[in-house]
């Protein structure tokens, strides 16, 4: 089972197709970034224009930890798109190339191809 696992993740991290989200990830923390250095202010002032009254801030609340706050919560949602990405990718390309005729004629089960997949 260990051995269809390293062939699984052999077969994801060969492919360019599995690099695409990495490199949209590397591109959006960027964009964010810039766009907080240059429009900080105004996003803040429009997230806490409803609490200024009640509460008084001292200090700056544009740090590292809003702009992390920020880019963790929009990467939560893209991450497991990207993770789907990657799985479909690796289960579709198998059916195109015609690749699982070859690995049913060999001594494995099918639970155990899929279940290998799965785990990689």
């Amino acid at each position: 089972m260990l051995t269809l696992i390293q062939i699984e993740l052999y077969k994801i991290f060969k492919k360019w197709r599995t690099y695409i989200g990495f490199m949209a990830i590397g591109v959006l923390v960027p964009i964010i970034h810039t766009a907080m250095v240059f429009e900080g202010k105004d996003t803040l002032n429009f997230m806490t224009r409803n609490i200024q009254d009640s509460f008084v801030f001292v200090g700056n609340l544009l740090n590292g930890y809003l702009v992390s706050y920020l880019i963790l919560t929009s990467l939560a949602v893209h991450i497991p798109f990207l993770i789907a990405l990657v799985a479909g990718d690796l289960l579709a390309g198998e059916a195109t190339a015609g690749t699982y005729r070859m690995l049913i004629t060999r001594p494995i089960s099918r639970t155990q191809i899929i279940t290998s997949k799965f785990l990689a």
